[in-house]
């Protein structure tokens, strides 16, 4: 497939953004991974998981876009939108995803000790009635 010079930098500007996206979505993995408890196990399942959402999406864009022809300078481009969005806008982000998952976080809690909390007891109370009837 022959592109032209427009052609190959308009290409690089897309992949640049899809290496920004890679950089929100690494993100999202942060937040998650900063709310959640986790230990070796799930850190490497969620690396590999990130892994495989980074190479299909970059695979689907080298379709669409290449027609499955690998570019060194998709590839450049992806890891320069990466890396300029890592260098400057994450920080922020990172702080907001953190804001808004503990937020969230609270909101679950409270749900859990309006609604569920209560059904628990209750259900706690019949098994106690259940097994001092079964025990006798």
């Amino acid at each position: 497939m022959g592109l032209s010079l427009a052609d190959e930098t308009l290409l690089f500007l897309y992949s640049c953004l899809l290496g920004v996206a890679f950089g929100v979505i690494f993100d999202l993995f942060r937040a998650f991974r900063s709310i959640v408890a986790s230990n070796k196990i799930n850190v490497f399942i969620q690396d590999v998981l990130l892994f495989l959402i980074y190479s299909f999406l970059s695979f689907c864009f080298m379709i669409a876009s290449t027609d499955g022809e690998l570019r060194i300078f998709v590839l450049v481009g992806e890891a320069a939108g990466f890396i300029i969005y890592i260098c400057t806008v994450s920080k922020p982000v990172m702080k907001l995803l953190k804001v808004v998952a503990k937020l969230i976080k609270k909101i679950l809690i409270i749900i859990y000790k309006v609604f569920l909390r209560p059904f628990i007891y209750i259900f706690k109370k019949i098994f106690k009635g259940l097994k001092a009837i079964y025990q006798k």
